[in-house]
């Protein structure tokens, strides 16, 4: 399994070039061997949007898809983190702005599971006006947040 930092990497990474494709991942996702070898086919690619900042991240992405010309980008990251929520954001906005260039796929681990993510539902978390139109009730009574987070166990 191949798992370096995002942002440690040549942007014309070979082993990018040959393999085509990427899972960005959570880096706190790094000790979770059993979740990440799910995508041992992919060139794993470890992120921190808590500690650098997400427009270096996107940017290094950029030139990563410009030179290496992936087929496939998915995203992985830990359910519930504020931080980590910007990965799956930063590659849907590189999506649009190349078009169609690349597949992308979004998952999240949560409670001890990998959850697939509908491109649909990336999009929408973004827009709070209309998540609030998905609940009839403001407050959003059957909701609980408090213990969703994987660290909370």
């Amino acid at each position: 399994m191949d798992v370096y930092a995002l942002m440690d990497i040549n942007t014309g990474f070979k082993i990018i070039r040959e393999r085509k494709k990427i899972l960005i991942a959570s880096s706190c996702l790094k000790y979770k061997e059993h979740i990440l070898s799910q995508f041992r086919d992919h060139v794993i690619l470890l992120a921190c949007p808590e500690r650098d900042h997400i427009n270096m991240i996107g940017f290094k992405l950029l030139g990563i898809i410009i030179r290496c010309k992936p087929e496939v980008i998915n995203v992985l990251t830990v359910d519930g983190s504020m931080h980590c929520i910007a990965l799956h954001y930063v590659v849907e906005e590189i999506q649009k702005a190349l078009g169609e260039s690349f597949r992308r796929g979004h998952f999240v681990y949560s409670r001890g599971e990998v959850i697939e993510i509908p491109k649909d539902v990336v999009k929408v978390s973004r827009f709070l006006a209309r998540v609030k139109k998905l609940f009839p009730h403001s407050s959003c009574s059957g909701v609980r947040p408090k213990g969703d987070h994987e660290d909370a166990k």
